[in-house]
């Protein structure tokens, strides 16, 4: 079953919340996760001209998840679902 996965930025107010999906399903949770654990250098990266996704595999979920990323590299984020569950940042036992 399809559940949209969504970024939300708290540090702004009102948070504001990725414009697209960044996964369809909660089985991208860990590679969301070691998206946003990667920010610091992804954001390095761009500073020198990369724009995130050129070389990935990963389609269009990550093309949206590192541009937003990228918008927000020193931000508190939330994991939240097309319903509004907000999902851990850290692996839940259930996820391993």
């Amino acid at each position: 079953m399809s559940i949209y996965l969504y970024l939300q930025c708290d540090s702004h107010n009102p948070p504001l919340q990725s414009a697209h999906e960044v996964g369809q399903h909660l089985r991208d949770l860990p590679r969301i996760r070691e998206e946003i654990n990667r920010r610091e250098g992804l954001y390095r990266a761009h500073q020198h001209g990369y724009l995130g996704y050129e070389s990935e595999s990963g389609g269009y979920f990550t093309r949206f998840l590192r541009e937003f990323l990228i918008q927000h590299p020193h931000c508190d984020l939330q994991i939240v679902d097309e319903y509004g569950v907000i999902h851990p940042l850290e692996p839940e036992a259930s996820d391993k």
